[in-house]
């Protein structure tokens, strides 16, 4: 053959595994099969589970692919079969803006066996006014979970979506991830009664930035629905926001059980209620937690009463401020039952509540404290800045608690073995301290 440039050779066709690529080896140009070289060390590489990947693929575990090349269209039509078929596909998928119509009983799954998958879309929105200025699944029916990360899934990451329950019921996401991470997302018109995400069987993953919007029944879950022993394990929870009125947040912002290790930071609800943790809740770390309550709302309760121990509940900073008239039965904190219940650096405003409100309700407390404290009672009322009921509460710390405002503030506590100190609040115990 004489010499032909490589520009000068004719345009071939698709690659085949027999064709011939001339490789020079030690200065001998030697033939090879195009499957040889494609499947040598230089173009695969091990897994993490241990098997052998081509480049093209490894470089593709890193790419977006359009939802659009799964045909999956936008406008509010049902897009189910299509999106199904992209998650079973494995790809990491971007959405585009506007509306993908789901059917909630179709069983969306991200299997076990596609770990690291990513969902992204082009951003979250305000789904009543704007729809189609970010990525929303719309659920067109069906009370099933919209979509479903199975438990023990790795590496997932679901972000920049909207989803739209369109006042059904159903969970928006349910999920067992591990190492997973759910964060920029709207939970919209949350109806039934299903909580908007469900987690279950979860570990060391994080939550991030989820805002609930329009009515919703409760918002995340953390449970053993998945019955294999716990809700949530080593994971975290952070700017979760709440803006609903108290008659469109049925159930509580958070409500947890089975759960250790959790970090939940910067969560505030206007409106409705707060943090529910019971049943078997060992060290959980609560960052700036905020609420503008409404009507005979809690912020946080801890009631280890009716399932296994309560142990660890750190809260550290954080406000709250009601702003409509409470009865005086309910305060902000119910803390009943637990072991190691601790409160820092918190400030509560008090503008409108009805007499002898109890700000912290204790019962059956065993061991912490509650410090740092600012009460600003301007209600012309009052109120009860530490307060008893039920069961004798021990070995506590109250430090530092002072008050603002006109309406008068005491500390009406049933407390035993307990250190009282630089308190700027009238105290006085129960006949059972």
């Amino acid at each position: 053959m004489a010499n032909v440039k490589i520009s000068d050779l004719p345009t071939g066709t698709a690659l085949a595994s027999a064709d011939v690529i001339p490789v020079t080896q030690s200065g001998v140009t030697k033939k090879f099969a195009a499957s040889t070289i494609l499947s040598s060390s230089l173009f695969t590489q091990e897994s993490s589970g241990g098997a052998a990947v081509t480049l093209q693929a490894d470089l593709q575990s890193y790419q977006l692919i359009p939802a659009k090349r799964f045909g999956i269209a936008i406008g509010g039509t049902d897009q189910t079969t299509k999106v199904s078929s992209a998650l079973a596909s494995g790809e990491n998928i971007s959405f585009p803006r506007g509306v993908i119509g789901l059917d909630g009983d179709a069983a969306l799954t991200i299997p076990v066996t596609r770990p690291g998958q990513k969902l992204i879309g082009a951003g979250t929105t305000d789904v009543t006014t704007y729809p189609t200025r970010g990525t929303v699944f719309k659920r067109l029916s069906g009370t099933g979970p919209m979509l479903t990360i199975a438990t023990y899934t790795e590496g997932i990451e679901i972000a920049g979506i909207c989803f739209d329950q369109n006042s059904l019921g159903g969970n928006a996401i349910k999920t067992g991830m591990h190492k997973g991470w759910l964060h920029d997302l709207v939970i919209h018109n949350q109806g039934g009664t299903s909580y908007g995400i469900l987690e279950t069987g979860v570990n060391l993953s994080t939550t991030d930035r989820i805002t609930f919007s329009g009515t919703c029944y409760g918002g995340i879950l953390l449970d053993n629905t998945a019955a294999i022993g716990y809700g949530a394990l080593y994971s975290s929870l952070n700017q979760i926001v709440f803006t609903q009125a108290s008659a469109a947040l049925s159930q509580y912002g958070i409500s947890a059980a089975l759960s250790k290790g959790l970090t939940i930071g910067d969560f505030y609800v206007q409106g409705g209620k707060g943090i529910y943790l019971n049943n078997d809740i060992i060290d959980i770390n609560i960052n700036n937690l905020c609420g503008e309550m409404d009507a005979a709302n809690e912020l946080l309760v801890v009631d280890a009463s009716t399932g296994a121990a309560i142990i660890g509940v750190f809260v550290r900073g954080g406000s709250v401020s009601q702003v409509t008239t409470s009865a005086g039965a309910v305060g902000f904190f119910r803390l009943t039952s637990a072991i190691n219940m601790n409160v820092d650096g918190f400030r509560i405003s008090d503008a409108v509540s009805a007499a002898n409100r109890p700000y912290f309700l204790l019962n059956g407390v065993l061991g912490g404290s509650i410090k740092d404290v600012v009460v600003n009672n301007t209600s012309g009322n009052a109120h009860y800045c530490v307060s008893s009921t039920g069961t004798r509460s021990d070995q506590m710390v109250l430090d530092q608690i002072y008050t603002q405002g006109a309406g008068t503030v005491t500390n009406n506590v049933t407390l035993g073995g307990s250190t009282v100190s630089n308190s700027h609040v009238p105290l006085a115990f129960a006949a059972a301290s």
